[in-house]
C-alpha cells in the first residue's frame, strides 16, 4: 500500500518580505493623504478665521464713522433750530463744505454713495485709527469714511413709512438725512458699507 503525502508549500521569505513591504507602503501613503488632507483643512479653517475677522474690523469701522457723521449732524442741527440743509441761501440754512454733504437729487441716475470715494466727495473718520487697535497696532488699513445726504423737509407729515415698517409718529415738519458709511479692515480688499436713516425734528 503506498501513502502518498501532500506537502503545502509556505511562502518563501522573500516573497513575505515583498508582500509586507507593498502593504507598509500603501499604509504610509494613506496616512500620508490623511495628514495632508488635516493640513489643508486647518490651513482653510485658519483664512477663514482671519477673513472673518478682518471682516468684523472693517464692519466696526464702518460703524465707527456713522456714529461720527450721527455726532456731527446733531450738532449742526442743534446749532439751527433742528433744520439742517445745503447748500444755503436762506439765514435760517447752515453753511458748510460740500465734501460728503449733499441734497438728495431724485433726478440722478445714482445716489453720492455708489459713485467711487474719494477724498472730495466724502468725510474721512481721522479718530478710528485711534480707537480701533490692539494694544498698540492699528486693526485698519485705512480711516473710514461716510457722506450726509440731506432729504427735503416732511412738512405736515404725522408718520414716514420706510420700507413698508411704520416709524412711529414724528413732528410736524421732520429732516431726514441718510448717512452712509464704509470701513475697511486690515486688508484693504476687505471691505463694508453701513446706512443709517436719521430724522431731527422742528
Amino acid at each position: 500500500m503506498h501513502t502518498q503525502h501532500c506537502l503545502a508549500h509556505s511562502p518563501s521569505p522573500q516573497k513575505t518580505r515583498g508582500a509586507a513591504l507593498i502593504v507598509s507602503l500603501i499604509l504610509l501613503l494613506v496616512m500620508t493623504l490623511l495628514a495632508l488632507s488635516a493640513s489643508n483643512s486647518t490651513v482653510m479653517e485658519s483664512k477663514i478665521s482671519a477673513n472673518l475677522t478682518d471682516r468684523n474690523t472693517a464692519f466696526q469701522a464702518a460703524e465707527h464713522a456713522l456714529r461720527q457723521a450721527e455726532a456731527q449732524v446733531t450738532q449742526l442741527i442743534s446749532q439751527n433750530s433742528n433744520t439742517l440743509t445745503y447748500p444755503a441761501t436762506t439765514p435760517t440754512e447752515i453753511t458748510m463744505p460740500s465734501k460728503g454733504i449733499y441734497l438728495h437729487a431724485p433726478a440722478a441716475t445714482d445716489p453720492s454713495w455708489k459713485t467711487a470715494w474719494t477724498n472730495n466727495n466724502s468725510i474721512e473718520d481721522a479718530q478710528a485709527a485711534t480707537d480701533l487697535k490692539s494694544g498698540t497696532t492699528t486693526l485698519i488699513s485705512k480711516n473710514p469714511r461716510y457722506q450726509i445726504e440731506i432729504y427735503p423737509s416732511y412738512e405736515g407729515a404725522a408718520t414716514i413709512q420706510i420700507d413698508g415698517s411704520q416709524q412711529g409718529a414724528l413732528p410736524v415738519a421732520a429732516q431726514r438725512f441718510v448717512i452712509t458709511a464704509k470701513g475697511w479692515g486690515l486688508q484693504p480688499e476687505t471691505e463694508v458699507t453701513l446706512q443709517v436713516q436719521f430724522y431731527s425734528g422742528v
